[in-house]
């Protein structure tokens, strides 16, 4: 009767996502038009802009960030702060995030909400904690995208129109 208690966990692999420009746009102007805390919105906008994974946005620090005046600005996220640590190789490397035009804007309104702080989303109930996954859920789910688009969703968002763009890389 232990085979079925020691069965390894199969991980869910799909999320809702939509998978166009035009529904991303939809989805993203929606959310910013809800009644939603300022940081949880540029956290959707980050989301959709970088296609980094929702813990490892919510968990950046300023730090991170490289000279938004910079020619190319990037976000650096440790390797140790990555998805997955004790599955990682030792030679993992930091995730180095172009940042565009675009994000550069939403970073630089987000740092007149957070920038004297640590961190770049803190949560507003604990100023020492991030905010959390629930939050960027919650805010889909008011908008009225729960079954179709959740954070983790923007990569694949991302990852769908990229490749219809340029199959090749």
């Amino acid at each position: 009767g232990l085979e079925k208690a020691l069965a390894p966990v199969v991980r869910q692999r799909r999320r809702p996502a939509v998978l166009t420009v035009e529904d991303a746009q939809k989805v993203l102007g929606t959310v910013e038009q809800q009644a939603a805390h300022p940081v949880t919105r540029l956290a959707h906008r980050l989301l959709a802009l970088t296609a980094m994974r929702p813990g490892e946005l919510r968990g950046g620090c300023w730090s991170e960030v490289s000279d938004l005046d910079a020619p190319e600005p990037v976000w650096i996220v440790a390797a140790a702060r990555m998805k997955d640590i004790a599955e990682r190789r030792a030679d993992t490397k930091d995730h180095v995030v172009p940042l565009s035009r675009q994000a550069v804007e939403a970073l630089r309104t987000l740092q007149r909400l957070s920038g004297t702080g640590a961190l770049m989303f803190p949560s507003w109930s604990a100023a020492n904690r991030p905010i959390s996954d629930m939050a960027l859920s919650m805010a889909l789910k008011r908008a009225g995208f729960d079954g179709v688009h959740v954070p983790h969703g923007w990569r694949a968002t991302f990852s769908t129109v990229m490749n219809e763009r340029d199959p090749r890389d």
